[in-house]
């Protein structure tokens, strides 16, 4: 008998159940943490703000504990402290090179491993078929099952380099229902047969690759259960898909980690006070954004009551104790992070955004045509009710460009009539467009004040206006009539100094354009 195996069995029922939740930081001090983390017999926690350093506060509690916290993150676009947005993952696929996808992963988890985790919720595996999906977008590698495929693979080797477990998001798959798992259970539509063909394709050569863990989502796949779409359950509360499908068919044998308890694609199938206790009887292991005090008493409760076997929590328990066995979890030595690291990883987020560049349209507005004494004028378009943190103003876009002598000036979703009265005042006009996941919750279409600068088309006979895109490849589908289109796939800084480039012909933009721009759940 393993190591593993053999404490799952000898440990207490409630070190087991606590073995099974991964609550997230609700604003506890630090001594309420550790009551809640002791009660509750924890053995996972969700690292929310990822940016800081938690060295200070949550990592001396893992050695406090006989069996250590083992501490998760998502860092899917932001770096460690300080360092802000990164290119994303469909940036790395456009520049074609599962080695810089490799890299860029091995260097994100180094920065995960120097803030105490051990863990990333990542790689996506989706396919991005449906330009309208609200979720997935430039989080994925695109809809071809191949490159994503080839990008996967590279991107679980660079985790596995820097000693992080990955999380395969989101099963059986997402990125083809435009509706978002936040407000409802979404849906996979695809037959089985051209399921097989290309999501099932990534999944199989991700989990033969060694994957560790996977993400069901709160996403039905009507096809596999023989059910309508409206009868249908999400992942996360059906076994059919989490023990037939993921385990039986695919071979997975490692952790099950549900997606947020707290999304209503769960919450509206099941009463919130049954969801932890329904996950784990579906054969789901370990449940993410657990009430750590009520679920605990709720699991344990339902053992005792006989509806939900004690194997069941043990085995739950063995899988995530044999995680943690083999990333050495509360033993192994900390990673330290210098200076000259970060500037590796700076360069290599510069490579990435550089040969990711994209001319989707009008390659002849590239470069632009400005003289030194050139006034221009640079306009974001963004979601007025989104962070800084997910859809920034683009601030090194006007400081790159001063840099270079020109006179700049700058607007935030301006209304039509001021634009067309500014326009003939400048050289050169730039519109830089930012819709990007979860930066408004629900869609990835432009509303309300990023339309409004759009009426009567200012642009319309004008040479001296460039299209940006720091985010969606999409943009053209809703505004077929721009005359050009780069995109860059994302907000970061990198991504930004990319685009001033290319602007300025110091930057051929050889990237690959990774979707289909019509979209297409493309089986093969």
């Amino acid at each position: 008998m393993d190591k593993a195996r053999e404490l799952a069995e000898k440990i207490s029922l409630e070190d087991a159940v606590g073995q099974t939740l991964m609550p997230t930081d609700r604003g506890y001090s630090r001594e309420e943490l550790r009551e809640v983390i002791r009660a509750s017999h924890l053995g996972c926690f969700f690292v929310r703000d990822y940016r800081k350093d938690n060295r200070e506060t949550l990592i001396p509690l893992r050695n406090e504990l006989e069996i250590p916290l083992i501490f998760a993150a998502d860092m899917e676009h932001n770096r460690a402290a300080g360092h802000g947005l990164l290119p994303t993952q469909m940036a790395a696929a456009a520049t074609a090179s599962p080695e810089l996808a490799e890299k860029r992963a091995c260097l994100l988890g180094r920065e995960a491993r120097a803030l105490g985790n051990d863990w990333l919720f990542q790689p996506v595996l989706d396919l991005n078929g449906n330009p309208a999906s609200p979720e997935m977008n430039v989080r994925t590698y695109g809809d071809d099952p191949e490159t994503v495929k080839s990008m996967v693979l590279a991107h679980l080797k660079g985790l596995r380099r820097a000693g992080i477990a990955a999380a395969g998001k989101h099963f059986p798959g997402a990125g083809i229902d435009d509706r978002d798992q936040h407000f409802c259970t979404s849906v996979n539509p695809l037959s089985v047969e051209d399921w097989i063909a290309s999501f099932g394709k990534v999944w199989r050569a991700a989990i033969d690759a060694g994957l560790e863990t996977v993400m069901p989502g709160h996403i039905s796949f009507p096809a596999w259960c023989k059910e309508s779409e409206s009868e249908a359950m999400p992942a996360t509360l059906e076994p059919r898909l989490m023990n037939d499908l993921l385990r039986r068919e695919l071979g997975f044998e490692g952790v099950i980690v549900s997606d947020a308890a707290t999304m209503i694609g769960i919450t509206s199938r099941c009463p919130e006070e049954r969801c932890a206790v329904e996950f784990l009887k579906a054969g789901g292991d370990v449940y993410l954004f657990a009430d750590p005090v009520e679920d605990f008493r709720r699991i344990l409760d339902a053992v005792h009551r006989g509806y939900l076997s004690e194997e069941r929590v043990r085995d739950a328990a063995y899988r995530v104790l044999r995680l943690k066995e083999k990333l050495a979890v509360g033993s192994r030595p900390e990673v330290a992070l210098t200076q000259a690291d970060f500037a590796e990883a700076d360069r290599t987020y510069l490579e990435i955004a550089e040969k990711s560049a994209t001319v989707v349209r009008g390659p002849e507005y590239f470069p632009v045509s400005l003289s030194p004494e050139s006034r221009v004028l640079t306009v974001t378009i963004r979601w007025p009710q989104a962070s800084q943190d997910t859809a920034p103003d683009l601030p090194l876009v006007d400081e790159l460009l001063r840099a270079e002598g020109f006179t700049v000036d700058h607007l935030v979703n301006p209304p039509h009539t001021e634009l067309r009265e500014k326009a003939a005042d400048y050289g050169m006009i730039f519109v830089n467009v930012v819709t990007f996941p979860h930066a408004l919750v629900g869609t990835m279409r432009m509303v309300g004040p990023m339309i409004m600068p759009f009426w009567r088309a200012f642009y319309t006979g004008r040479k001296n206006v460039v299209f940006t895109s720091f985010g969606s490849p999409y943009l053209l589908h809703e505004q077929p009539h721009w005359p050009n289109l780069l995109v860059l796939y994302s907000p970061s800084p990198a991504s930004q100094r990319a685009a001033v480039k290319v602007w300025l012909g110091r930057l051929p933009a050889p990237g690959r354009l990774p979707v289909s721009l019509a979209g297409r759940p493309r089986p093969r």
